[in-house]
């Protein structure tokens, strides 16, 4: 069976036939924080997150040293699917690192509502641009703050060709991490610590090194139940105030007046210093885009006449301190109004009423779900740091 060791700066994934993954336990926690990031950026399931993987190959054994990270635009859904503007980034980043004298040894992207497999599109992504038959990918699956799960995809012979299914799942431990993501183009490079050699394993089966120094056991373990218990009085706040945990733009779309009416959360669009929003309008076959500032984000609404019986709504809310909100809507009506019956029609007081109750009692529903969730979250905390505190004081002592 594949197996997967877990040391201080390296950790080894080791497929059935015996091919390595040498990699840093830095660099995959930088990873698993920004899947995991990703996942909280926005209701139903997040965003997905990748990037490239860089390190060397020799002897049968893939080492990952760095990672870089590739910024998806999102224009074919929260998914990690490249669009045409995404792959030229990728192309361009590949060409940047090859400049530097750094070496791709393959990819990663994060599934936040599938499991850990591949899918025709990711494969053809990794035939692409990743065309070596050493070179490997890793999907990262969160499912929570403190559990996420991993596993590289290696092609079993020669060629590109990936698996659909990955050979061995190993779960990601949040860690502090030493940050060791590649510099972009300009900025200086610090020099890399060596990775393991490939051969001479140590007993374990895993790359042999030197010990390093152990650090003094911490004394702070008395009062870490009174800090665990602080949590539930702002810790856990922190963080949803920059992951932006449990916010809904609660985009709607109404017709009145032969006018659709779009609205949208003020409340949550102007929070935490918003830069500007970007409201997309897929009208039938014409599109509109309009940027929308601070102030027009606080007024919650804007009507639009529509050409079509179709309407596909996105609103997008970036922000300066916390990451970008961006949801969706579809509208579906008959044939679109006439300037003479939507002059007849009038505004339809008592429609947008009723919705804007509806609304209301939602907002509420919300608000109990959220209080639900983050307590539930507290818990969870409360629970992995205890567990962490007697794995340390059940640990043999040296």
């Amino acid at each position: 069976m594949p197996s997967q060791s877990d040391g201080e700066q390296w950790g080894v994934w080791e497929a059935e036939d015996g091919r390595r993954v040498v990699y840093s336990n830095a660099v995959l926690e930088e990873i698993r924080s920004a899947a995991v990031e990703g996942l909280l950026a926005a209701p139903h399931g997040g965003v997905e997150v990748g990037g490239v993987l860089f390190g060397d190959y020799e002897g049968g054994v893939v080492r990952v040293t760095a990672q870089r990270p590739l910024a998806c635009e999102h224009a074919l859904g929260p998914g990690f699917r490249l669009s045409g503007k995404d792959q030229s980034a990728l192309a361009e980043l590949l060409e940047q690192a090859a400049q530097q004298g750094l070496r791709p040894v393959g990819w990663y992207h994060s599934h936040t509502r599938s499991g850990l497999e591949l899918s025709e599109e990711d494969r053809l992504i990794h035939h692409r641009y990743f065309s070596q038959d050493w070179q490997v990918a890793l999907v990262v699956r969160p499912y929570r703050i403190d559990d996420t799960r991993a596993c590289f995809f290696w092609a079993p012979g020669e060629g590109p060709t990936l698996p659909a299914a990955g050979q061995g799942e190993f779960r990601l431990i949040p860690r502090p991490a030493r940050s060791r993501t590649l510099p972009q183009p300009g900025e200086r490079q610090a020099r890399p610590a060596p990775a393991p050699a490939a051969t001479g394993p140590g007993p374990s089966g895993s790359p042999s090194q030197a010990p390093a120094a152990r650090k003094p056991r911490s004394r702070i373990w008395p009062w870490l139940a009174p800090a665990v218990l602080l949590l539930d009085g702002g810790g856990l706040a922190v963080w949803s105030y920059f992951h932006g945990a449990a916010e809904s733009l609660e985009l709607r779309a109404a017709e009145a007046g032969g006018r659709v009416v779009i609205y949208w959360q003020p409340r949550v669009a102007t929070l935490r210093q918003p830069r500007r929003g970007v409201l997309t309008i897929t009208d039938g076959s014409n599109s509109a885009r309009l940027e929308l500032t601070p102030e027009q984000l606080a007024q919650g609404s804007i009507t639009y006449r529509r050409a079509s019986d179709s309407l596909q709504v996105r609103l997008r809310v970036e922000r300066w301190v916390a990451a970008p909100l961006e949801e969706q809507v579809l509208f579906l009506g008959g044939p679109a109004p006439t300037r003479d019956q939507a002059a007849e029609a009038g505004y339809l007081p008592e429609v947008l009423r009723e919705r804007e109750e509806l609304a209301a009692e939602v907002r509420r529903l919300r608000r109990e779900l959220e209080n639900q969730r983050a307590r539930a979250a507290r818990l969870e905390e409360v629970n992995r740091l205890l567990r962490q505190r007697l794995a340390v004081a059940a640990a043999p002592k040296r």
